[in-house]
């Protein structure tokens, strides 16, 4: 029976980096989202891991109407990351 892998590790930050640093990753919040200072904290938690994402703070809006207030940030977010399918 395989042994569980300890990700607790001292040892987690050597070797290759994980394959989710190479996700494309958008976090999108309003400043007036009660999670606006999670979002940015996690933000820097991905900076500081060199975990490439883009982070954009849209103003006037809450947890709601970030959904359609960034959708034009969605749309130009993915056609810069999202490589065409193999042949």
């Amino acid at each position: 029976m395989p042994s569980a892998e300890n990700h607790t590790s001292s040892k987690r930050n050597e070797g290759p980096a994980p394959p989710i640093t190479k996700i494309p990753l958008l976090l999108a919040v309003g400043d007036k989202d009660s999670l606006m200072t999670s979002v940015r904290s996690f933000s820097e938690q991905l900076k500081a891991l060199k975990v490439a994402h883009d982070y954009i703070e849209k103003p006037g809006l809450d947890h709601g109407t970030i959904i359609m207030g960034a959708m034009p940030d969605v749309f130009q977010f993915f056609p810069k990351h999202v490589k065409a399918a193999p042949r």
